[in-house]
């Protein structure tokens, strides 16, 4: 069933319920961002590919830098254990840090909830499992939130239904710095599927 759209009272829900998801964030001065996904098209300046049916965001540049970062720090701390010549307790000491290291990295790099793939296409936009037609969409946003530890990245979809799905994209478009880019490929495709 199609619910008509009206834009003010979206972004009002969208507003409310990031005020209550985001209370400890907003009590210590940092503030929310939305922005439309066609206004963030224009910002991208590189040219669309138009010989692709398809673009793919992921997280392994992400999955790239946290491990190549991560990697290097364990070698620092296992060089530092074989090379120190402190006492065993030091050496203990630095062992259990780089195993308590790995186990986060590892952790992180396949944390199933936050590393998926985003399909933007012609026909549809896949995020994780889940596929939205061009027509179920009314509008796509991109909510930015900064947080006292991470900052961290949004897509809201508002349905033809009346309902807003969001999806946390940190990993795939708020660290690699493509928002843009995924910004101006949706609104190819879809002005392409509704053309």
């Amino acid at each position: 069933m199609k619910v008509p759209f009206n834009e003010d009272e979206t972004l009002a829900y969208i507003e409310g319920v990031e005020k209550v998801e985001s209370s400890v964030s907003t009590f210590l001065g940092y503030r929310s961002k939305i922005y439309s996904i066609e206004k963030m098209a224009i910002a991208y300046k590189k040219p669309i590919d138009s010989t692709k049916n398809e673009v793919i965001f992921s997280t392994k540049s992400y999955q790239l830098f946290t491990g190549t970062l991560g990697g290097l720090f364990i070698l620092g701390l296992t060089a530092g254990l074989l090379n120190s010549g402190n006492d065993n307790n030091t050496k203990i000491l630095f062992f259990c840090f780089t195993i308590l290291f790995a186990i986060i990295l590892i952790h992180d790099l396949t944390n199933k909830k936050d590393n998926f793939k985003i399909e933007v296409s012609y026909d549809k936009l896949r995020i994780k499992d889940t596929e939205y037609t061009w027509s179920e969409i009314n509008k796509i946003y991109y909510l930015d939130r900064p947080n006292t530890k991470r900052r961290r990245n949004f897509i809201v979809l508002a349905l033809c239904n009346g309902v807003c799905d969001k999806v946390n994209v940190t990993n795939i478009l708020g660290f690699t710095g493509s928002e843009n880019k995924f910004a101006a490929y949706v609104e190819y495709f879809r002005k392409k599927e509704t053309a």
